[in-house]
């Protein structure tokens, strides 16, 4: 039922809107970043303002992007599981028997052991019974890197300059 839910809300989601504040924290986000280039025009990466055109752009691109993608990623998935804290869900992660697809936990219920515990039951509800269990990691995203190697032995068999395809070989010992 949450998938096909996800689903419903995602494909008539409205356009999304930031505030001033918002769009100027977004702007300075992508140049620092190197997605866009900000600044007075003359290609010299700076603080970018709220209004330029660029910015609004990529990210009305963005969320059209997200607005076809992910209703059609969410189809492939065979479990989209609640992260709960205190009662209240504040994370999920999805998937198939073979594959962590997403996890994901809000800011400010990181740092708890929700995704951690959430990962091993996981893999511990689905993966055994299973071989080559696969795992895609962002490149550039540290913490995620460092903390699917905190629980799990993985082995990397492929990626690029946007994610890294890796095995999970087992859990790490005391887990």
């Amino acid at each position: 039922m949450m998938r096909e839910r996800l689903i419903e809300l995602l494909e008539n989601a409205p356009r999304i809107a930031f505030s001033r504040d918002e769009s100027a924290e977004i702007a300075n986000y992508l140049i620092e970043n190197g997605v866009i280039v900000g600044g007075g025009g003359n290609g010299v990466p700076g603080a970018a303002r709220p209004t330029d055109m660029g910015v609004r752009l990529y990210l009305e691109f963005r969320a059209e992007l997200d607005k076809i993608c992910v209703p059609a990623i969410v189809r492939t998935l065979d479990f989209i599981e609640h992260i709960k804290h205190e009662g209240q869900i504040v994370g999920f992660i999805g998937g198939n028997s073979g594959y962590i697809d997403s996890l994901y936990v809000m800011p400010r219920h990181r740092r708890k052991g929700l995704a951690k515990r959430a990962a091993l039951d996981w893999y511990r509800k689905y993966a055994r019974p299973y071989e080559n269990v696969r795992l895609h990691i962002i490149t550039d995203n540290a913490p995620a890197q460092a903390f699917w190697r905190s629980i799990f032995e993985l082995h990397k068999i492929g990626g690029d300059e946007v994610d890294e395809l890796y095995e999970i070989i087992r859990e790490k010992e005391g887990e």
